[in-house]
């Protein structure tokens, strides 16, 4: 998001966040609307009542694919992050530790895949809290470094506008792709309706909207004083993987209807390792988060947060495309495949590259 923010200029970074921010908080209005009319309380649900089981199965496709590539990402980014750590190693396990591949294994065996044979629900929840205090960690160390930097007077100017040299070939593909990176930033349309059935019912819609609307905003915030609080820190040298600016080195020159699939036993555990083990082979081969980032935006981000609520929307609205609501669910179609042709364009011409 940070990579997003500097390619795109703070100015027309600050209006496509605040624009996705406001279609995000559209297609959570849509999903409101739908579930009080359909009684359902789950995306799934929702889908299947108000557009069919095929709609519900598409959702069920692009979760799991946004899913298995916000893993591989993960794993990239792990491998960026770790880089160097055989300099803290033991000298048998140092030589090991230069491989990429090597390191990435290790990290899989060692700690992924004991977190994803988590099959009691109590754990859960500790393993979702590490996961916030990593995140606490980053923001926190973002805007330390920012603070110190500003105080010394050495912090980097904000760039306004795209920089020529980031966006020199088909500024257009660059700008689209970074926005989808943007997207995936604000995707929550999964867990909206599940928070929603946490809440006291009956719900009304308007209650439904305003509490996204709030968290939205709220997340709104926080994104652009990352990204902000990230170029002040790093400026230009922003990397694809933002969190690989943080070595040692830098920070010391800087200062319903639901398809649930249950798999018991063996199938468990052979299902849940393959994964694994292709995710990690793509994350030894693919040498950038960005690349994966722009794709899942653009196939399963898109579907998820713009397409499927937009066909609600419609759908909800008779089809008819000249009254309010069918207006603003045409309106997320068509950014949603704007986003989807641009992102998966790019991704081909690079791989033809």
């Amino acid at each position: 998001m940070p990579r997003a923010f500097l390619l795109l200029g703070a100015v027309p970074a600050g209006a496509a966040f605040v624009a996705v921010a406001a279609l995000t908080q559209l297609s959570c209005r849509c999903l409101a609307g739908a579930a009080r009319a359909t009684g359902q309380l789950s995306y799934g649900g929702v889908l299947a009542a108000q557009l069919g089981p095929w709609a519900a199965a598409v959702l069920d496709v692009a979760m799991a694919a946004n899913c298995f590539g916000m893993l591989t990402v993960y794993l990239i980014a792990s491998g960026d992050v770790l880089e160097g750590l055989e300099q803290f190693a033991p000298a048998w396990l140092a030589p090991l530790l230069e491989r990429r591949w090597a390191l990435l294994a290790l990290l899989c065996a060692g700690v992924v895949a004991p977190l994803l044979s988590l099959r009691q629900g109590r754990l859960i929840p500790a393993a979702f809290g590490l996961g916030m205090a990593a995140m606490g960690l980053w923001v926190g160390a973002t805007f330390y470094l920012a603070a110190v930097l500003a105080l010394k007077g050495e912090a980097r100017p904000l760039s306004p506008w795209p920089s020529p040299q980031l966006m020199a070939d088909r500024p257009w593909l660059h700008a689209t792709a970074a926005l989808n990176v943007v997207l995936l930033a604000f995707l929550c349309q999964m867990a909206f309706l599940p928070v929603v059935r946490e809440m006291e019912h009956p719900v009304s819609p308007q209650r439904m909207t305003r509490a996204s609307g709030a968290a939205i905003a709220a997340s709104l915030t926080v994104m652009l004083a990352l990204a902000a609080g990230s170029e002040v820190a790093f400026g230009g040298d922003i990397r694809d993987n933002v969190l690989s600016n943080f070595s040692v080195e830098c920070i010391r020159w800087e200062g319903g209807w639901e398809t649930e699939v249950e798999l018991h036993g063996w199938r468990f555990y052979a299902f849940t390792y393959a994964a694994l083990v292709v995710a990690c082979l793509l994350a030894i081969w693919l040498p950038s988060v960005w690349a994966p980032l722009q794709l899942l935006g653009a196939t399963s981000g898109s579907a998820i947060a713009f397409i499927l609520p937009g066909a609600l929307a419609l759908s909800m609205a008779g089809w008819r495309l000249w009254g309010w609501a069918g207006a603003q669910g045409l309106l997320l179609i068509l950014v949603g495949l704007l986003l989807a042709a641009a992102g998966i364009t790019k991704a081909v011409l690079g791989l033809l590259a």
